[in-house]
């Protein structure tokens, strides 16, 4: 930046002079209103182009006594400056040449402020601002102005309105975030009611009690709990868990759905199913994804049920007298990861028998010590929401289950989607 100021040869004494005397100021509080006024506007307008137009209209006024106002787009490569114009206001917009020192442009880029230089050729001082900066690249405001104006204050005049601008456009960008933030959490939302729609509500199935409970650790999750009758009478029961969590595993999590809609009528079995399912995976699942699977399939007609599991935690029996356990079953890998051969095994499920199928989001939460609830704690959970009330419905039991898991967790946030799928057998063998 170039210095000015006028010497005083007179050291001891200066001139005597009234108040009436004194020239007026330069800088009035008219140009702060119209400063003021400016910064109003730009809160306003909500077009970038616009805003910029505004700016350098502001300042084009006569009152701020420029010849031009423009907006550069600046460029700098080794060492050298280039530069083009993005917008004019003034003089140069009619036809008049627009003098620009890139000399004055490199002094502004390099301190990162207002800098004002005098040009004795071309009688004028011009002043640059710096706007908004990336690698590379800087947008500079630049005004030239008579040599008069070539002091502090003026360049303190249009230092406050290129702040003003740079305000405005922060406080733009805070809002296009919090709306592009509204516009995410509203299709988040949007898409955890579909999901929560996907979940099966009062199932009815052939001589069986059912409840569900799921949990999504954030707006939507890749735990997929599913009930599903068949023409024949047979129900099939799903409980699965993809890799993952938020908007990618619901994604699978839907189409899973979708799959197993599609091939349970048309399958014999268990084992055809899941191995329809697991070939559909493995030629969509990117490498690293898979889904853990705990199926069954309980025929009315019979106390058995076939059940298999692919990479998936066993799920809990509890029978009518309060005794609890995990039936040893073939244990297949994940889905989605080879094609593999599936054969199902065949457990008993009495009358008054409780089948409780779950993903690991239940046996992997955490109290305030960082202590996992494990599969031993959460079978005594259930066996205890059982016990409350042996006559109480499969909802009440799956309540008091699920506060039971709550009440371990504590105020701590969960870290997995949660799931389980609890099914007794009716005394009666009739539908509940």
């Amino acid at each position: 930046m170039t210095a000015f100021r006028t010497d005083n040869p007179d050291a001891d004494a200066g001139p005597i002079v009234r108040l009436a005397e004194i020239e007026p100021a330069k800088i009035s509080a008219t140009h702060l209103a119209s400063l003021m006024e400016l910064g109003r506007q730009l809160a306003s307008i909500d077009d970038r182009a616009a805003r910029h137009e505004a700016l350098c209209r502001v300042l084009a006024d006569e009152q701020f006594h420029a010849f031009s106002v423009a907006r550069l787009s600046v460029t700098r490569t080794d060492g050298r400056v280039a530069f083009d114009v993005l917008t004019l206001a003034g003089s140069a917009e009619a036809g008049e040449p627009l003098h620009v020192s890139r000399s004055l442009l490199a002094a502004a880029l390099d301190c990162g402020q207002p800098a004002m230089a005098g040009n004795a050729e071309n009688s004028a001082a011009a002043v640059a601002c710096p706007l908004a900066a990336s690698p590379g690249r800087a947008d500079v405001l630049y005004v030239t102005l008579p040599p008069a104006f070539a002091n502090g204050e003026w360049l303190s005049l249009i230092g406050l309105a290129a702040q003003h601008y740079v305000q405005a456009e922060a406080a733009w960008a805070a809002r296009r975030q919090a709306e592009a933030h509204a516009a995410i959490e509203h299709e988040l939302a949007h898409a955890r009611r579909i999901q929560m729609e996907l979940i099966p509500r009062q199932v009815v199935a052939p001589g069986l009690e059912i409840a569900i409970g799921y949990e999504p650790c954030r707006w939507v999750g890749g735990d997929y709990v599913d009930v599903v009758p068949s023409p024949d009478g047979r129900t099939l029961l799903i409980v699965a868990d993809v890799c993952g969590k938020g908007l990618p595993a619901a994604l699978v999590s839907t189409s899973l759905q979708a799959i197993i809609h599609t091939n349970f009528p048309r399958t014999a079995g268990l084992a055809d199913l899941l191995a329809a399912v697991n070939d559909y995976l493995c030629d969509r699942l990117t490498e690293g994804s898979f889904v853990t699977l705990m199926a069954g399939l309980v025929d009315p007609k019979a106390n058995r049920l076939s059940c298999m599991s692919a990479g998936h935690p066993l799920p809990f029996l509890l029978g009518a007298d309060g005794r609890l356990s995990q039936p040893q079953i073939n244990r297949h890998p994940p889905l989605g990861i080879v094609p593999i051969r599936f054969e199902a095994d065949d457990i008993e499920l009495a009358p008054g028998q409780l089948l409780a199928m779950f993903t690991d989001g239940l046996t992997d939460v955490a109290d305030a010590n960082r202590q996992m609830l494990g599969a031993k704690r959460l079978g005594e959970f259930l066996r205890n929401a059982c016990a409350q009330d042996r006559a109480a419905g499969i909802e009440a039991i799956a309540g008091s289950f699920s506060a039971a898991v709550d009440a371990f967790r504590g105020g701590g946030l969960p870290t997995d989607d949660r799931s389980f799928l609890l099914v007794r057998r009716t005394e009666s063998g009739r539908p509940a």
